[in-house]
């Protein structure tokens, strides 16, 4: 099974402001739609720095959306790169273990189905 690491592509976009707030929506697309593992350990972030007051980031499809006030907004996306790192970390050291384990013993059940299946037919081949 291969994987390649999830990363932030191009740069974050200023939206519209939902609200007269000062806060920001601000846009980030990540390299593609991540998995629900994946998704789990970003918003978890053990690894990321920890900032007091922070609006947690939410995640749709390949977007991660996040609102901070204009003057903290490169803190915001320094956080955001941490808790990249953070979900690629765990998803190859805990998770895609876990799947590849569960994709050799998927085969393994299939090889020996089939051998089953193979040799009860031989026998019935070799019935007078």
């Amino acid at each position: 099974m291969e994987w390649s690491q999830i990363e932030r592509i191009g740069k974050p976009v200023v939206n519209a402001a939902r609200d007269s707030s000062s806060l920001l929506n601000i846009s980030i697309e990540l390299s593609r739609n991540p998995s629900r593992e994946w998704k789990q350990a970003f918003m978890e972030a053990k690894e990321a720095c920890k900032l007091s007051n922070i609006h947690p980031p939410s995640i749709d499809g390949k977007n991660i959306y996040i609102t901070p006030p204009s003057d903290k907004k490169e803190l915001y996306i320094k956080h955001i790169d941490e808790r990249i790192a953070g979900a690629n970390k765990y998803y190859k050291n805990t998770i895609l273990p876990m799947l590849q384990q569960n994709e050799i013993r998927r085969e393994t059940e299939q090889k020996h189905k089939r051998n089953r299946i193979e040799n009860a037919q031989s026998d019935l081949n070799n019935i007078d």
